[in-house]
């Protein structure tokens, strides 16, 4: 687990990540964010895997954008694409 806090790139800009290994469990712990989502079948890579890491970029639409408040959650599993924007303070499990 660890923790994230500032300020993101708008929903529009930056790439999608996606991880191989592990669910990616979002606690939002003050402020809020849009998180758009889409499969990574529909999404193009920018960034081969770095295996290291378990994170790999990727490019495309998406296909649902949902906003994440304060005391929600969400969970994203290896098949989905996410890319966040917006303030955030969050904890991130893995």
């Amino acid at each position: 687990m660890f923790f994230q806090e500032g300020t993101t790139n708008h929903i529009d800009e930056g790439t999608f990540e996606a991880h191989k290994r592990y669910i990616d469990i979002q606690i939002v712990l003050d402020g809020s964010e849009y998180v758009a989502w889409a499969p990574i079948n529909q999404l193009v890579v920018d960034v081969e895997d770095n295996a290291e890491k378990d994170v790999v970029q990727l490019n495309g639409s998406s296909k649902a954008i949902m906003k994440i408040n304060k005391g929600m959650a969400y969970i994203c599993l290896p098949h989905d694409g996410h890319k966040a924007s917006e303030y955030i303070n969050k904890a991130v499990i893995r």
